[in-house]
């Protein structure tokens, strides 16, 4: 069980993720250096870690971009759906679509969301391959 300066810290922390600065709202400390070790040990502590975690569980879905919702924006920067607002010499705004790069940036990373890249291959061989070094020096 977690006391109240405690669950202050994990609160703190799970809102910025400085550690240092959580405890030292949590505990009402300045010292930075001792703050750091203290939060390090804290950070330690089991029952913390499973707060923590339930923390970072309790955040809404809506504020963390899933899959599709990437997919859906990568989509429609890759359309020239999405505009960039600009103001002209005069202060006018002006709605321009996407740039190129931009465009092809989103074209990349919907290939990878959709398995087209793979970014890193192994090789495995199951034979013996023989090496011969001729020494004709």
């Amino acid at each position: 069980m977690l006391n109240p300066k405690q669950t202050k810290f994990c609160v703190e922390y799970s809102k910025s993720g400085n550690a240092t600065r959580a405890y030292q709202s949590a505990y009402g400390l300045s010292d930075d250096r001792a703050c750091e070790s203290a939060a390090s040990r804290l950070l330690a502590n089991d029952e913390v870690k499973k707060y923590l975690r339930e923390l970072s569980e309790q955040v809404s879905d809506s504020t963390v971009a899933d899959r599709q919702e990437l997919m859906r924006f990568a989509t429609a920067t890759l359309r020239a759906e999405i505009t960039n607002t600009i103001l002209d010499r005069d202060g006018n705004t002006v709605e321009l679509p996407a740039q190129l790069k931009d465009r092809l940036k989103a074209l990349e990373l919907l290939a990878k969301l959709q398995g087209l890249f793979v970014s890193k291959q192994e090789l495995e061989i199951s034979q013996s391959i023989p090496i011969v070094i001729n020494d004709n020096i």
